[in-house]
């Protein structure tokens, strides 16, 4: 899975040593044969190599640990300092003379402000070899995400996709594949930080389709987030009428109050005023004039869920509302609340059993929940077999099967 961190030298390595141990029980020994190294006294016609790099696009949401590991076969001391700042900063010293299986770990580091944390080379103190030689051979960094409540959804077409921002802040993108459709989904929906928060989006009510035509100059989400997003409309448009899109947010805690901002932009001159009513255990009803928006979004504050976890959106045209086909409008969704995340719901599958041409499996989960079977080739296209809801914590799916090969999963 790419991080988007990225690792940017500043002072050079002088060359390559392999002759590291080869039995190592930590690492593969394509690790641990080979490693960079650095000098204080002329090698290679090179001396005071002190190698140096930075890590970058790291958040300051999270605390690194960074493990190194270097290896010569030797029977002198190369002692290695390992030197790691950021807005804080940490040391370490590794022998690496005749080492197989030690490491060292600077941990609880933190970037600085642009994102960045610095690895100094050096010799430590004890290093007594004649070139005071220095060595990396593998570095693992370690960190757990720390949760932030804030999902940013980007609600547009498949040209303009959001994925990280300026702000380092992560996106998800809700496009028309799911917002074209009266039952498409969108699940693990994550917070700005990256962390999974087990909630998502159900679409009820379609879409028309995608407009393109929206401002790129707010101050407020990045112009991929603005200058498209999802309309409906009353009166006929591409061969469609009364489309009222809606859709409902799952996964909620029932105990959270959740706030819910609206933005959307189309460059236009009369009034293309949506109304978005959210109802949850209540119903509220905000309104943004979309036609020629560019800073204006609408908010629907303090919104506890109904008992199901849910929070349901419907889109129409709002009073004020005077185009010829009362087009409305979704651009980026946002949802704030105070509070970690609802313990997860747990799903699983057992007792598989294949005969006479049937599959036959028990799926245990929450009592009265709905559950979708869906089945794949190749862990990336995933059909829907069936659906069924639980009369109690677990119940039996038969399906059909061919001679075909096929994975299967359960999901909520």
């Amino acid at each position: 899975i790419r991080t988007r961190i990225g690792l940017e030298m500043i002072a050079r390595f002088n060359g390559v040593n392999r002759a590291g141990s080869q039995e190592s029980t930590l690492l593969p020994s394509s690790a641990t044969g080979d490693s960079l190294f650095g000098n204080t006294e002329a090698f290679g016609g090179m001396e005071n190599v002190f190698p140096e790099f930075k890590l970058t696009g790291l958040s300051h949401e999270n605390a690194y640990d960074f493990t190194f590991y270097g290896s010569r076969s030797a029977s002198d001391n190369r002692e290695t300092r390992y030197t790691v700042s950021g807005s804080n900063a940490g040391s370490g010293d590794l022998n690496a003379g005749g080492n197989v299986d030690d490491t060292i770990t600077v941990s609880n580091i933190r970037p600085d402000q642009a994102g960045a944390i610095t690895i100094k080379i050096t010799a430590g103190p004890n290093n007594d070899n004649s070139n005071h030689f220095t060595y990396l051979g593998a570095m693992r960094v370690d960190w757990q995400p720390s949760f932030k409540p804030q999902i940013l959804v980007d609600v547009g077409g498949t040209d303009f996709p959001t994925t990280i921002d300026e702000e380092g802040r992560v996106w998800n993108n809700f496009q028309n594949a799911v917002g074209q459709t009266n039952d498409g989904s969108l699940g693990d929906l994550v917070a700005i930080n990256g962390a999974l928060t087990g909630f998502g989006i159900q679409m009820v009510s379609r879409f028309n389709g995608v407009n393109q035509a929206g401002t790129t100059e707010s101050a407020l989400y990045p112009s991929t987030v603005t200058q498209d997003s999802m309309f409906g409309n009353t009166e006929d448009w591409s061969g469609l009428v009364d489309i009222f899109p809606s859709f409902m947010l799952t996964g909620l805690d029932p105990s959270v109050a959740y706030d819910l901002t609206f933005y959307a932009s189309r460059n236009a001159t009369d009034n293309r005023e949506t109304q978005y009513t959210v109802t949850g255990n209540a119903e509220k009803v905000t309104f943004l004039n979309v036609a020629g928006n560019i800073e204006n979004s609408a908010v629907a504050s303090s919104i506890r869920p109904a008992n199901d976890g849910t929070i349901t959106i419907q889109i129409e045209p709002g009073p004020n509302n005077d185009n010829g086909n009362h087009f409305t409008y979704l651009g980026a969704l946002q949802i704030d609340w105070t509070g970690g995340l609802p313990e997860p719901e747990t799903v699983s599958m057992s007792g598989v059993v294949k005969e006479a041409g049937m599959l036959q499996f028990k799926v245990q989960g929450m009592e009265g929940q709905t559950y979708r079977i869906q089945s794949s080739i190749d862990f990336s296209h995933w059909t829907e077999e069936q659906t069924i809801t639980l009369g109690a914590n677990s119940d039996t799916v038969q399906i059909a099967m061919d001679q075909a090969m096929r994975f299967f999963r359960v999901v909520r």
